[in-house]
């Protein structure tokens, strides 16, 4: 056997005979050393959890952090908006008591307004007026006659029956020249709100200015709509023609038949009790009425009732057309009282429609009446600027005594109309 072989040989044997104490004290190092990596492993992982939960506390502090930087950003933008916003609303808030205010001022304090230029005071809470009311119209002008004669010759006269004056003289000379037929001057208003009033004076009249007298003096009372009661001295609606105001006439005077009508029981300054109604169709009035303010004192006031209805019987934008009636009823007479006669007198007389002087050219004397009465139907219609009105009225008279005469019975009407050039409505 060669000497390598020989130390192969020897180192075999050795190695073989160091085996097992070799693995054993090599299985021990093993154990210690996967102990000792699993210690180590365990406190990396003890300290991953530790580094977890630390960077876990850190972003919730950033968090908490960007929260809290971003509310106070937040809070820092929006405070100037804030602060407008509440400005504003103290603006408005003091506004709605500046209103509010106002609106107790405005309420304890009357106003004062124009309607149609009329100056009305109305007290805070609506429920008491009071406007001015004025009207003034001037007539100047010159009567073409014939030269005037004789008596004997000359038969143009004024009132009948009457001792020679200068209205029974003056009618073959009328006069010229220029007064004032109507300066009215007065208040009208509401108290209690449905209460209504109205006070006007005349300070003119046919021919001649004054005495000053009462045109209108009445109240009214419109708590039952739509009717209402009205008292005193007023003109009660006798006919179409004497409702229309007198600034609203086509002509300078109404009507003669229509003026003969409205003062047999009524006119301006009549005494008396009317009820009336009215919607947007209908009309109508029945008054009770005596003497007039300005007549002279008798035994007895005349008593006599005026009534008028009218009706709407087509409408519309571009026409309108009204039909009526109407009537007077005198009962009893004025008692003139003893030794004049006659004691129960109805006359009927009327000046001419320019008034400019006082003569009555139309004139039935004194009639010793029981009774006396006039009727009539009225009739208006306007299409766009065409306007034209009429009206017919019959007229009579009862004697008191059976006398060879017959009781006087008569007729009038007028018709008249008006074309708007202008084109308006």
């Amino acid at each position: 056997m060669s000497p390598r072989l020989r130390l192969l040989a020897a180192v075999s044997c050795l190695a073989l005979a160091a085996g097992p104490a070799f693995a054993a004290k090599s299985h021990g190092d093993v154990d210690a050393r996967l102990k000792a990596l699993e210690d180590a492993l365990a406190s990396q992982q003890a300290q991953m959890v530790r580094q977890e939960q630390t960077i876990e506390a850190q972003q919730a502090e950033i968090q908490r952090l960007k929260q809290e930087v971003g509310e106070t950003t937040a809070a820092a933008q929006q405070a100037p908006v804030a602060q407008a916003v509440q400005a504003q609303q103290s603006q408005i808030a003091t506004l709605q008591d500046n209103a509010e205010q106002q609106k107790l001022a405005d309420r304890e304090r009357p106003r004062v307004t124009y309607p149609v230029g009329r100056p009305t005071l109305t007290s805070p809470d609506g429920r008491y007026t009071i406007a001015l009311r004025a009207l003034v119209q001037a007539d100047a002008g010159h009567y073409s006659q014939a030269a005037q004669g004789p008596p004997a010759t000359d038969f143009r006269r004024g009132s009948q029956g009457a001792t020679a004056n200068r209205e029974t003289n003056a009618a073959g000379d009328l006069s010229d020249g220029a007064y004032f037929r109507r300066a009215r001057l007065g208040i009208e208003g509401t108290f209690n709100r449905d209460w209504g009033y109205r006070f006007v004076a005349e300070f003119a009249g046919s021919g001649a200015e004054g005495p000053a007298r009462i045109n209108d003096a009445w109240i009214s009372y419109t708590g039952f709509a739509p009717f209402t009661v009205q008292a005193g001295a007023f003109s009660p609606p006798a006919n179409m023609d004497d409702g229309t105001a007198p600034d609203d006439t086509l002509f300078v005077e109404r009507a003669s038949a229509s003026e003969l009508s409205r003062t047999l029981g009524g006119a301006d300054g009549r005494l008396g009790i009317a009820l009336k109604a009215a919607t947007a169709r209908w009309m109508g009035s029945v008054t009770f009425t005596s003497r007039t303010v300005n007549d002279a004192e008798v035994n007895d006031s005349q008593a006599a009732v005026v009534a008028r209805f009218g009706h709407l019987l087509a409408t519309s934008d571009d026409y309108n057309i009204h039909i009526g009636a109407n009537g007077t009823y005198v009962f009893s007479p004025a008692d003139q009282g003893l030794p004049t006669t006659p004691r129960y007198a109805i006359r009927l007389r009327e000046r001419p429609e320019f008034r400019l002087d006082s003569t009555r050219l139309i004139d039935t004397g004194s009639i010793d009446a029981a009774h006396a009465y006039n009727a009539g139907l009225e009739f208006g219609a306007q299409y766009r600027n065409l306007y034209v009105q009429g009206e017919t009225l019959w007229f009579g008279i009862e004697r008191r005594a059976p006398t060879a005469l017959s009781d006087p019975t008569f007729f009038g009407f007028y018709l008249q109309g008006s074309w708007v050039l202008t084109g308006e409505p």
